[in-house]
């Protein structure tokens, strides 16, 4: 599809399904997933339809290309790229119908074709949605007896690769827990009472569910008191497993080395503001800052944020525990992103290590005697999790592994390993001990 047709169709489209159609467009063009934000919206209703349907259709977009190919008795590549994209979002449509009726998925999926400006293809669409409305529960079937990569709309590459690191039964958890859409996870400010703040929850109608706290949408969660009084905030039941694993450690100098959105730094404060002195945020990335700030006032955070990056940083303060939460692929999270398992491959990985590695060498000299270095990511990979601790370990005698106390998400080797499940998404982490100046 011509650029510049695209991006007339971006300025058109005014409805849910239209811009859905121009965000799975621009998402093959491209090769990055970009949602429109809330603001470009006039009803809420018409964002919860819009994320519904892109996100939906990206995470199941092996197994609906596969139901495409057999309907229309073609390859891909015979189909023209607007009817791939309507295809997927009427199927998925067709999936929701307890949130959207048939005959309105239907119609308003066929209707995209002239919105297109290819009213030519309206037929054919139409015959496709159709006869898979007819035939599903076959076709379902049929789906069922594929490779498990395929129902579960993973790269078959991706897939393998895990199967080699985790094993087969492990792999096939984290595949089918990938398509489990996400909860919205919450931590409690210590200052509260916990029980009242869930029975508002529900009493506000989002259905809060426990251990872990979390809500299954969070649609008007970000504009209640609660959130705007610093009640709360969202963290992963996986990084905040990490930060209470810290507890034995040294921590009264503490810097957070890529500290947005602040969900590791302010759990750190509020677990364990007693024995933090000092407690540095530092971002090098602009806008990533701005949403740090934001959360450190609503807060009420002591911690001090500087705009910085590690790589390059001058101010040569010491610390007892440097927590370096490195820019890796986040294959653990794509439950939230699945965009990731159709963007990442193996040459970002390493290209990932290098920088990783980086940021490691030049965060060591701050470390006190006796204080650590805390790395973590949230990727699967080796090459962006073991690897980069024994490169690091190679070229730093001064630094020991200081494995991790025995536990159900501990390695053998002492590293925490946290995979996805419909509760939690992946997180990798190593304590890194300076035993020698």
């Amino acid at each position: 599809m011509q650029a510049h047709n695209l991006e007339e169709l971006k300025t058109k489209a005014k409805s849910s399904r239209q811009k859905a159609l121009v965000a799975l467009l621009l998402f093959w063009q491209e090769n990055r997933l970009e949602l429109e934000p809330a603001a470009a919206f006039s009803r809420p209703e018409e964002v919860s339809l819009y994320r519904l349907l892109v996100l939906r259709s990206v995470r199941h977009l092996a197994a609906t290309d596969w139901l495409l190919e057999k309907l229309a008795e073609r390859k891909l590549q015979k189909l023209d790229l607007e009817v791939r994209a309507a295809f997927h979002l009427g199927i998925t449509q067709l999936a929701e119908e307890e949130r959207v009726p048939a005959h309105a998925a239907l119609k308003e999926t066929v209707d995209l074709m002239p919105f297109c400006r290819k009213p030519q293809l309206t037929g054919l669409l139409n015959a496709l949605l159709r006869r898979y409305q007819r035939e599903k529960e076959s076709w379902l079937h049929a789906l069922g007896q594929e490779p498990l990569w395929r129902q579960t709309s993973h790269p078959k590459w991706l897939a393998q690769r895990w199967q080699e690191l985790y094993g087969a039964k492990t792999t096939q958890s984290i595949l089918q827990a990938d398509q489990c859409p996400p909860g919205i996870a919450l931590v409690v400010n210590p200052r509260l009472d916990p029980a009242p703040f869930i029975r508002s929850l529900a009493d506000q109608g989002f259905r809060p569910l426990e251990n872990p706290l979390r809500v299954e949408e969070a649609h008007g969660l970000f504009e209640t008191p609660a959130f705007k009084e610093g009640a709360f905030f969202i963290q992963d039941p996986s990084a905040h497993k990490l930060i209470q694993l810290l507890q034995d450690l040294p921590k009264a100098n503490w810097l957070d080395a890529c500290a947005a959105p602040g969900g590791k730094l302010f759990a750190a404060e509020w677990l364990y503001g007693r024995e933090i002195e000092r407690l540095v945020g530092l971002e090098p990335e602009k806008g990533r800052f701005a949403r740090l700030e934001a959360n450190h006032r609503r807060l009420g955070s002591k911690a001090r944020l500087v705009m910085g990056d590690a790589l390059s940083w001058t101010d040569r303060e010491k610390f007892d525990l440097i927590l370096v939460d490195a820019p890796c692929s986040a294959t653990g999270t794509i439950r939230k992103h699945p965009e990731i398992k159709w963007t990442r491959d193996l040459e970002g990985f390493m290209a990932n290590q290098k920088t990783q590695g980086k940021l490691l060498a030049s965060l060591a000299p701050q470390v006190n005697l006796g204080g650590h270095l805390v790395y973590s990511t949230c990727s699967l990979e080796r090459e962006e999790n073991q690897a980069v601790v024994e490169l690091f370990l190679r070229s730093h005698p001064d630094f020991a592994l200081a494995p991790f106390r025995a536990g159900l998400e501990i390695t053998p080797s002492g590293f925490y390993q946290a995979l996805p499940s419909p509760l939690q998404m992946g997180a990798f982490a190593a304590q890194l001990k300076r035993v020698n100046l």
